[in-house]
């Protein structure tokens, strides 16, 4: 990733501890709940969000925020800086309006030289769920990368020559997780699938009770594929006999379900 910038005096963070440049003047407002943290070399994990729902719920996420440490001057990124457990993370959203591949690939090389000894990066966002009679995808489920058979784990739909009849044929893949986090994979499954260990993910997730517009829905609808959505923002213009029946599942001791297996991403939008 190269050598570590020479530190540049920058603003401290607000009280959401977000360093950005604003012209490099002061930002004056209350940092009261937060301590001064790590220097920047002390920053291992990033955590990368491509939309704002998804950097408001990164920040609930942090065990602890902290002021932004002096980067590099000429980072145009936006952090979060925090702790969660014992590992310093920064937490980062692409450049608002913008989701292309051009700008995420800008904001990795930049942080990548504020940030020198990152030793991964996680893209967690919203996705679309594509059930299976083998995998029962539901509104609120995680997914999780995890390479199969000749798959990376990732794939990306749109990489390929496209074909006669509106097809895509493959012509490469993506990388496989870094080996750390795949070796880490087996111990989580094994504390999510053990009912007397604590559900630590309910505890994080209680963290946003104050934010109604984030929680789960009290209904999953899925509809039969073909239907169309009929219009709207919501699915209240379209017909109920049209829906998918579902059994209801299981009691479970666990907030949230987790799903392991290959991911599909892409430039355009499905």
């Amino acid at each position: 990733m190269g050598a570590s910038p020479t530190p540049q005096n920058r603003p401290n963070s607000s009280n959401l501890a977000v360093a950005t440049k604003f012209n490099r003047a002061q930002l004056k407002m209350n940092t009261q709940n937060h301590t001064v943290g790590p220097v920047i070399e002390h920053y291992t994990v990033a955590w990368i969000c491509a939309l704002q729902e998804e950097y408001n719920c990164a920040g609930r996420m942090l065990d602890e925020e902290f002021n932004a440490p002096d980067f590099d001057a000429k980072d145009n990124n936006t952090y979060l800086f925090g702790r969660v457990s014992g590992h310093y993370v920064i937490i980062g959203c692409l450049p608002a309006g913008v989701h292309d591949g051009i700008s995420a690939a800008g904001f990795g090389r930049d942080m990548a030289r504020s940030f020198p000894n990152i030793r991964f990066a996680l893209l967690v966002g919203i996705g679309g769920g594509a059930p299976t009679p083998d995998r029962d995808i539901r509104l609120g489920d995680v997914v999780v990368s995890q390479p199969q058979r000749t798959l990376g784990g990732v794939v990306q739909y749109d990489l390929g020559a496209y074909m006669s009849g509106d097809t895509i044929k493959r012509t490469g893949q993506l990388n496989s997780p870094p080996a750390v986090l795949l070796g880490a994979i087996p111990e989580i499954r094994r504390l999510q699938s053990d009912p007397r260990k604590p559900d630590r993910i309910a505890n994080h997730i209680s963290r946003m009770d104050d934010m109604p517009e984030y929680q789960r829905p009290a209904q999953d609808r899925l509809y039969r594929t073909g239907y169309l959505h009929q219009g709207g923002k919501t699915c209240d213009l379209c017909l109920e006999d049209r829906l998918e029946s579902r059994e209801n599942r299981p009691a479970t001791t666990r907030e949230v379900t987790a799903h392991y297996g290959v991911i599909a991403s892409g430039n355009s939008g499905l």
